[in-house]
């Protein structure tokens, strides 16, 4: 994704059920971090530090609906 607009147009197909489960469903005291970031769950989305230390959404991983 280049930009937030890019971001939006691909919202549904990016945020899925699943994505949106995993979220939901992550206790953030077993979160993991490390120097990447902020892992949800086993990796399915990872939030990484921005500019002016904010937290956005580095990586998505988006697995078929089951």
């Amino acid at each position: 994704m280049e930009n937030k607009k890019q971001f939006i147009e691909r919202y549904d197909s990016l945020i899925t059920d699943n994505v949106r489960q995993s979220i939901a469903e992550q206790a953030p005291a077993a979160m993991f971090a490390n120097d990447l970031g902020v892992m949800v769950r086993e990796g399915d989305i990872w939030f990484a530090v921005e500019p002016g230390d904010k937290y956005g959404i580095s990586v998505i991983y988006t697995m078929p609906e089951s």
